[in-house]
């Protein structure tokens, strides 16, 4: 069975875009003035499958993304406990001019668009505002196996959020029958 507690971390990504998702709603949405320029064909260091496990809950959450291709990059991810699914996730990265768009489509809930908002050799940042509220996800390698996720939702002075660890991890592994169990991400 699971607990209450392990219902409300697995569900806490979701319910941080929730304000993200209203926003959309609201059909208002603000970008940046300026949106950062690049493209996908820097996000190589994305590539790959991750895996990682909260240590709030112990759920498990998987990040696969493909290469860039035609000016897209595609990923999909789950979060599951106890082998019920959690959450789930695809994600498309896509060219818009001379910058990005993040594109997240939870299971059940309204798309969700983000804008590119910084760039580097092992990282991007992406945002999406409306009004007072601000949403952004911010992916970073940390080196060839470890990725961190921090997601944080800013209204006035109110801020949320949650970080993310993954592990680079077989991708043959996450199309096995076989539930694999979850290690940290070797530190280099």
């Amino acid at each position: 069975m699971i607990s209450k507690r392990h219902t409300f971390t697995a569900v806490l990504a979701a319910a941080l875009l929730s304000a993200t998702v209203a926003a959309q709603v609201s059909q208002v949405p603000v970008t940046p003035a300026e949106p950062a320029k690049g493209s996908v064909n820097q996000l190589n260091w994305l590539v790959g499958c991750w895996q990682g496990k909260s240590s709030r809950d112990g759920s498990t959450m998987n990040e696969t993304w493909f290469s860039p291709r035609g000016g897209s990059v595609m990923g999909v991810g789950m979060a599951y406990i106890d082998n019920k699914t959690m959450s789930s996730e695809a994600m498309r990265l896509y060219d818009d001019g001379d910058s990005i768009k993040l594109l997240l489509r939870a299971a059940g809930r309204a798309d969700v668009t983000m804008t590119l908002d910084s760039i580097g050799s092992r990282f991007a940042a992406f945002l999406v505002k409306d009004g007072e509220v601000t949403t952004r996800l911010r992916y970073q390698q940390k080196s060839d196996v470890e990725l961190i996720a921090t997601l944080r939702i800013e209204q006035g002075e109110r801020r949320r959020g949650a970080d993310y660890s993954f592990g680079k991890t077989d991708c043959a592994g996450l199309f096995s029958p076989e539930v694999k169990a979850v290690t940290e991400p070797e530190k280099k």
